[in-house]
């Protein structure tokens, strides 16, 4: 018997399958994983707004969340990043899915922050602007 890249998932798909439905090879996948739970693991948890723990089902939402802002930027933008920056080669690309779950919650926060005051994003870009006009 010839032993085959292929790894069976429960649920039918193949790395190949999976590769070709999101665009990632498993690598990349078992990266941002490995990123993901390190993550978790390693975040503590904010308290609620009396400054006490969060309750069960407010920690598994925060959970949630947290794997969500861990997992969408690396998925999204890994591509783009690895071509802005001329890096085409798995491994270099694999480092930056791996920075992008580390850094992706702290630009998720702060993108949340911004757009819940959309006048000021505004006007911090507007004199971003204009300060490189000069």
């Amino acid at each position: 018997m010839i032993p085959t890249s292929e790894i069976a998932v429960p649920v039918g798909l193949t790395t190949v399958s999976l590769s070709l439905l999101l665009g990632h090879d498993a690598t990349f996948w078992v990266v941002v994983l490995s990123a993901t739970v390190m993550k978790m693991l390693l975040s503590p948890y904010p308290k609620n707004k009396d400054g006490e723990d969060l309750n069960g089902r407010e920690r598994w939402r925060y959970r949630f969340i947290l794997f969500l802002a861990a997992v969408i930027p690396p998925f999204a933008l890994t591509k783009g990043v690895a071509i802005l920056l001329g890096i085409q080669e798995g491994p270099v690309e694999w480092l930056v899915a791996f920075g992008l779950v580390i850094a992706g919650e702290g630009f998720m926060r702060w993108l949340i922050k911004a757009s819940d005051k959309p006048d000021a994003l505004i006007e911090w870009a507007w004199n971003i602007f204009r300060g490189m006009k000069k």
